[in-house]
């Protein structure tokens, strides 16, 4: 991860600003440095251009031999194979742009602006990674609670330790390698907060018990809970949370009418079952958003703040309502939630970059007076899927789903 970089302006701003995304990766991109960390990396050119691939090469396994040599003979030669994986770099990045007043004024220099940017860079390579992770679609590799898609997961529908026995048995059948720490050898599960409050309250002999954590607080994962079952969980609020998902909770219906940007009370053709204390996805042609249910009066439902956009979590500002502005017909629905879950191994994925995430400034072209000045982040990097069985997905709901 780069910690230090050029500028012709605000030197200073800059240092502080890549030690902020030194320290702010492995705290935020939570999901993301551990799938990096445990995969292969392979730096490319500094000359190399977003969409060049680099490969990553697995090789294959040779059958065990029942052959018996003889004093004469060798057998016969296997063939060694190496399958090709490539990741392309593609270019990611973000920018606020500060004032030559700010920061005058500002007594701390302007940290804050870094702090914000570094954990921006943070937050979306992690949620790139899931990203990626989700794009893995094969049977053999996805496990979804109570059916066999997204769409058949009810609200009882939520995690057990005996799916995750399951999961660990799938690891060692086909031979997925352990992630090796000071701790010992273990798989890794990233698991949302709601999914890891079942696991807590399940009952019986064969539910969670007392869990392993290592006495040396440096060797555990930011949010690591324990390590049971050959998995250490990670608690990650930041995974994927797709709140239209499930098992449909209200018949699919629309928007009434036209509604403007923050607009807390929007009209529904059929809102009757959407309940305060409820989520409802509202499509607004491009992305889905989620919102929390504050009251409804017949179809009229008010909401909240915007908490989710395409399943990941969403920092709206302030105030409450609507993100981007409806002008009618647009999806509406409610549906039993459901949370990813990611049980890694190693060697899952490859890592491939020209410009890891990293802090830039740069004056604003458009200011005719060099006043203002951007605080970016900017990374060529890809990440991959390479070894397909050293990731499996568990889509669950979970007891305090709020819808359901």
């Amino acid at each position: 991860m780069a910690t230090s970089t050029t500028s012709t302006t605000s030197a200073g701003i800059l240092d502080v600003a890549n030690q902020d995304v030194r320290m702010q990766f492995g705290n935020k991109a939570q999901i993301a440095s551990e799938f990096i960390k445990h995969g292969r990396q392979h730096r490319n050119g500094v000359d190399a251009m977003a969409g060049d691939p680099v490969k990553f090469y697995v090789s294959g396994r040779l059958n065990p031999t029942t052959t018996t040599l003889t004093e004469t003979s060798s057998g016969t030669a296997e063939t060694a194979t190496l399958t090709a994986k490539s990741v392309n770099l593609i270019e990611k990045g973000n920018f606020v742009t500060s004032t030559e007043k700010l920061r005058s004024l500002d007594f701390d220099g302007l940290s804050w602006i870094s702090e914000t940017v570094a954990a921006n860079a943070a937050e979306s390579t992690d949620q790139y990674a899931m990203e990626v992770a989700e794009g893995q679609t094969g049977a053999a590799y996805n496990t979804y609670v109570g059916g066999t898609a997204k769409s058949t997961i009810t609200a009882t529908d939520k995690l057990t330790m005996n799916i995750v026995r399951e999961v660990y048995s799938k690891f060692e059948n086909t031979n997925v390698p352990k992630v090796q720490s000071d701790m010992g050898e273990f798989y890794l599960w990233f698991i949302a907060p709601d999914a890891m409050y079942d696991l807590k309250v399940e009952t019986g002999d064969a539910a969670w018990r007392t869990a392993y954590l290592s006495d040396k607080s440096d060797n555990l994962i930011r949010g690591e809970y324990g390590a049971f079952e050959g998995f250490r969980f990670i608690v990650a609020p930041s995974v994927k949370t797709d709140y239209v998902a499930g098992e449909e909770k209200q018949a699919a219906t629309t928007v009434a009418g036209a509604e403007a940007i923050a607009a807390t009370v929007i009209g529904m053709t059929d809102g009757t079952g959407m309940d305060a204390g409820n989520v409802i996805n509202i499509n607004d042609g491009t992305d889905d958003w989620a919102y929390t249910v504050i009251s409804r009066s017949t179809n009229d439902v008010t909401i909240g703040k915007a908490i989710r956009k395409n399943g990941f979590a969403y920092y709206a500002a302030d105030g409450s309502g609507l993100v981007t502005a409806l002008s009618g017909g647009e999806a509406a629905e409610e549906s039993s939630v459901v949370y990813s879950n990611y049980a890694l191994g190693a060697d899952a994925f490859g890592y491939a970059y020209a410009t890891q995430p990293e802090l830039r400034l740069s004056p604003d072209p458009a200011d005719a007076y060099g006043r203002l000045e951007r605080v970016a982040w900017y990374a060529l990097h890809g990440l991959g899927e390479i070894r397909p069985e050293s990731l499996h997905k568990v889509y669950c709901s979970s007891s305090i789903n709020p819808n359901g």
